[in-house]
């Protein structure tokens, strides 16, 4: 991890990282128990995974996949993050990390 994102997503001693990568100007973050993104040097969101309410990835032909990210709260803006080909099995691994937090909320 390059000190920029170490600095942009300071992390706890004890927190897991499930997926770090590097977008077209930012990061997406997702630990066992947030998910955070930047855009340059610029952190666009940083919240627990029960704040979220939903994720979606989209992928079509011909055009970037984006993972959009949609809190529950109005105060913090959704967010669409471009995926890279070379990190679709990552996302998808951390998508369904997502997925099984929110469903033990229930």
């Amino acid at each position: 991890m390059t000190d920029a994102i170490v600095t942009a997503f300071p992390l706890d001693a004890a927190e897991r990282v499930v997926a770090l990568i590097e977008t077209d100007g930012g990061h997406l973050l997702i630990t066992h128990d947030r998910i955070a993104t930047s855009s340059g040097n610029h952190v666009t969101m940083d919240l627990p995974i029960v704040a979220i309410r939903r994720v979606q990835l989209d992928i079509e032909r011909h055009r970037p996949a984006t993972f959009v990210i949609v809190p529950h709260g109005p105060e913090n803006e959704p967010q669409v993050v471009p995926i890279p080909v070379a990190h679709y099995e990552v996302v998808c691994a951390a998508s369904a990390h997502i997925g099984r937090v929110l469903a033990e909320l229930d």
